[in-house]
C-alpha cells in the first residue's frame, strides 16, 4: 500500500508512544503516562511498574496489562506505516518551512490548531459569526 503523501515523517519518541497508545485504544492515557509519570522515550516504557500503574485509577486491569506490553510492542511496530497510512500524520514541519522547526509535539487536534493559529494566523480565514 502506498503512503498517502511522499515526504518523510520524522517521528519523535513521544509520537511513537502516542501511536502505540492509539493502537491499543489508550490515547487518553498519554498525558498521565508522559507528563505525570515522565515517560519520554520508548526506553522509558520499561520503567512502567505496578507502582506507576496505580496512577491510572480509572483504567481497568486489562488496559493496564496492555500498557505493560507496550515495550515489547514497540520493538515490532512499524511507526512510519502507522503514522502515514493508518493515522494520516501530516508533516507540518515541511508544510510550514522554517517556522515548523519550533513545532511542539501536539497530540490533540485542538492544541495543534491553537498552536498553528498563533504561529501563523494567515493560515486561517476566520469569519465572525453573527449573533
Amino acid at each position: 500500500m502506498q503512503a498517502p503523501f511522499n515526504h518523510e515523517v520524522n517521528l519523535t519518541d513521544l509520537d511513537k508512544i502516542y501511536l502505540l497508545l492509539a493502537e491499543e485504544n489508550l490515547k487518553d492515557s498519554f498525558n498521565v503516562l508522559c507528563y505525570d509519570l515522565q515517560i519520554h522515550s520508548l526506553a522509558d516504557l520499561s520503567k512502567l511498574d505496578d507502582e506507576k500503574l496505580k496512577r491510572f485509577r480509572l483504567l481497568p486491569n486489562f488496559a493496564k496489562d496492555r500498557l505493560r506490553q507496550l515495550p515489547e510492542k514497540a520493538k515490532t511496530t512499524d511507526f512510519v506505516y502507522l503514522a502515514k497510512v493508518v493515522y494520516h500524520f501530516v508533516c507540518l514541519q515541511s508544510q510550514l518551512g522554517d517556522r515548523g522547526s519550533e513545532l511542539p509535539a501536539c497530540h490533540t487536534l485542538l492544541s495543534l490548531i491553537v498552536y498553528l493559529y498563533l504561529l501563523s494566523p494567515s493560515l486561517f480565514h476566520l469569519t465572525p459569526i453573527p449573533l
